[in-house]
């Protein structure tokens, strides 16, 4: 006789305890996906983005494993189909980027909320710039006690890219100041 397989909500709850991440978070983005795709492959593009999205990571094939150990068919193949289609919906905010980058280097509340703040000045300008990049551009800027280097390189980043990005948000910052103080 075949086993049924298991749902993916219930496997999605057993790995997010397994692999300390939080439930809710986990559902929610399996919600927002499995209208477009398919369980499966909502649940193994749930687990990877939720997992980077909280510092802990997780590959895409190896979600597609864990979701087979407990019995959620999926191929890594649709999978990765899957999370081209739905890049969107999964893209993360730059608050959420900088919360990972904050909790990975132990930032002081100070900081992380100037951080948080030099975002928000210039968000209205930073449409299609990696959030990843622009959290780390902004501790930069907020902290001065890491150089670009230092940064780029713990994280597996472009020095290059970094540099962009702080130079980007700087002239985005000046040129809000310029215009607050014009009013």
């Amino acid at each position: 006789m075949r086993r049924k397989p298991r749902a993916p909500h219930k496997a999605l709850e057993a790995l997010a305890a397994e692999l300390n991440l939080p439930v809710s978070a986990l559902l929610d983005v399996y919600k927002r996906l499995r209208r477009r795709v398919g369980a499966g492959e909502a649940a193994a593009v749930a687990l990877f983005v939720t997992a980077k999205r909280t510092g802990a990571y997780v590959s895409l094939a190896r979600a597609c494993a864990l979701l087979s150990r407990c019995e959620v068919r999926v191929s890594r193949k649709r999978a990765f189909k899957a999370l081209l289609a739905c890049a969107s919906l999964v893209k993360p905010t730059v608050e959420e980027a900088l919360e990972v980058y904050a909790r990975k280097l132990n930032l002081g509340e100070e900081v992380k909320m100037r951080a948080l703040e030099l975002l928000r000045a210039a968000k209205p300008h930073t449409g299609g710039r990696d959030p990843y990049i622009l959290a780390l551009a902004a501790i930069y800027l907020a902290s001065g006690t890491f150089s670009m280097y230092e940064l780029a390189r713990a994280f597996g980043r472009s020095p290059g890219r970094l540099h962009e990005n702080v130079k980007h948000l700087r002239a985005m910052l000046t040129k809000r100041a310029v215009l607050l103080h014009k009013q």
